[in-house]
């Protein structure tokens, strides 16, 4: 593995303070560890990293050129105004939906940041949110308001306010593609019956995930996106600081749904990344055995960004194109299939049979 991978770990953690060890290397490109904490999510998280080792006078403060640390400084600002514009959206669309007697749950993002120390240092993505089956209910109500509303697939709804991208989820999991996904969405159906946490937000009361749910949610999602080339060191994060901040996680069960489903090598792969390179302490994640290969393998596939899902696939109304790429990706799939069996039970071929249809119905 690249040195400069081991120090972006290392350095994330040192910001996260996970750690209160990070040593410095004189022989790796810190403009080459930071421009790939940008492209992994991460880049508020190394910045603090690098204040901690300048506060701690380490000798760090001449490895990078004052105008390139003003220029990381430009960036982190950039993350936090964005992160204030989400929060300030997120409330106004709160107090929207009490108005209208519909109940908020956040998914991932916003939710997740308040883990973090600086919860405006970890990057966003989407807003994204689930109204217990009042989906189709907001969509009118945006609707008659004039907001446009977007239904690219049966999962979610999406739409813009003040410019910020919502996700509005009819379903937790993607249901039409695997078909044990409407296990994992029956768990949460279930789940999201017996317990969920509290958010305050501008004077509003916003839901979140229980720990438990929380738990299968973002290893099952971290799946996905390992799957099909989409994942990024932040989803690894995420991981590691939910995890190590030892919330109240019924085990029995998460270990229980991970054997049934057949993923346990998928989290005991992660568990041994969040141990080895973040150095969190190994009763964090209960029931896992250590494979340091696996991890290497996982974490190879992370970094050297294999894709498999290519955005703006083309239309079936041109042919070629269209077989080519469906082609092109099943070929990815079954070169990777290693990947897909670590995370899902079902047979591929009835995936690229789904996501063909899928491909075709939607167009």
């Amino acid at each position: 593995m690249k040195k400069t991978y081991h120090v972006l770990m290392g350095l994330v953690a040192y910001g996260l303070n996970i750690t209160d060890k990070f040593d410095i290397s004189n022989d790796v490109e810190w403009t080459d560890v930071f421009t790939l904490s940008k492209k992994h999510g991460v880049l508020g998280l190394a910045f603090d990293g690098f204040e901690r080792l300048i506060k701690e006078n380490i000798g760090c403060n001449n490895l990078i050129p004052k105008e390139y640390k003003l220029h990381l400084l430009g960036c982190v600002l950039n993350l936090e105004k964005l992160y204030e514009r989400q929060k300030n959206v997120l409330s106004k669309l709160a107090h929207f939906y009490d108005k209208h007697n519909i109940r908020t749950l956040v998914l991932k993002g916003y939710g997740m940041s308040l883990y973090y120390p600086i919860p405006s240092h970890r990057t966003c993505g989407d807003i994204d949110i689930y109204l217990y089956g009042d989906i189709d209910k907001s969509d009118g109500i945006l609707q008659k308001v004039g907001v446009k509303i977007y239904r690219d697939n049966y999962h979610h709804s999406t739409f813009k306010i003040d410019g910020i991208m919502i996700e509005n989820h009819r379903s937790l999991f993607d249901v039409e593609i695997h078909k044990s996904n409407l296990r994992f969405e029956k768990i949460f159906q279930e789940l999201l019956q017996q317990s969920q946490d509290y958010i305050e937000l501008g004077g509003q009361t916003l839901f979140r995930p229980c720990a438990t749910l929380n738990a299968i949610h973002l290893i099952r999602h971290t799946g996905g996106d390992f799957v099909f080339g989409k994942i990024m060191l932040r989803q690894i994060v995420d991981i590691c600081v939910f995890f190590s901040s030892r919330p109240k996680i019924d085990w029995q069960y998460v270990l229980h749904v991970l054997k049934n489903e057949g993923m346990m090598p998928f989290y005991n792969a992660i568990a041994t990344i969040c141990v080895k390179y973040f150095n969190i302490s190994p009763d964090c994640f209960v029931g896992y055995t250590s494979n340091v290969d696996m991890a290497n393998k996982v974490l190879n596939e992370i970094f050297t960004d294999t894709k498999i899902i290519v955005e703006n696939p083309p239309s079936i109304k041109e042919p070629k194109a269209f077989i080519a790429y469906c082609y092109n990706k099943s070929m990815l799939l079954l070169r990777n299939k290693w990947k897909y069996k670590m995370v899902y039970k079902e047979n591929m071929t009835d995936l690229l049979w789904q996501l063909a249809v899928k491909r075709i119905m939607n167009k």
